[in-house]
């Protein structure tokens, strides 16, 4: 499990596993697709990080009733409506088909440019806060 307390750690994770084949299924945040719990994470944290990406256009979906709560949500763009989706990921228990977008690809080496800066994060392994080499 990765427990960190910098959130652009799990963000990079979240991505490269997508973009490296690693969550070939897609995204599901119930507890037994294991996922939220693999980055330490609740399975609303995890739900509330996917619709963050979404929102970013970091990640594009294929699957119909996830494209369908995404354009809803993009119409209304409510916060009552945010909760509802953040909700309905949670509680899915469906793999949801997902890709990285270019944009997210250009965000994934960001992200490791700022990590690796601020020392955070070094090539194949994360270096936690608290100093030990965790591979993932």
């Amino acid at each position: 499990m990765l427990v960190t307390t910098d959130i652009r750690l799990i963000e990079l994770k979240v991505l490269e596993n997508l973009t490296n084949g690693i969550w070939t299924d897609g995204v599901c945040a119930a507890p037994a697709a294991g996922q939220a719990t693999a980055l330490g994470l609740s399975e609303r944290t995890y739900a509330d990080l996917l619709v963050t990406l979404f929102e970013d256009r970091l990640l594009c979906t294929r699957g119909d009733g996830l494209r369908r709560e995404l354009d809803t949500y993009e119409r209304e763009k409510m916060v009552a409506f945010r909760d509802r989706f953040v909700i309905f990921l949670a509680v899915s228990s469906v793999f949801h088909s997902v890709s990285v977008t270019y944009r997210g690809l250009r965000r994934i080496d960001e992200l490791r440019d700022q990590l690796r800066r601020d020392r955070v994060w070094s090539g194949s392994a994360y270096c936690l806060m608290v100093g030990t080499l965790s591979p993932i």
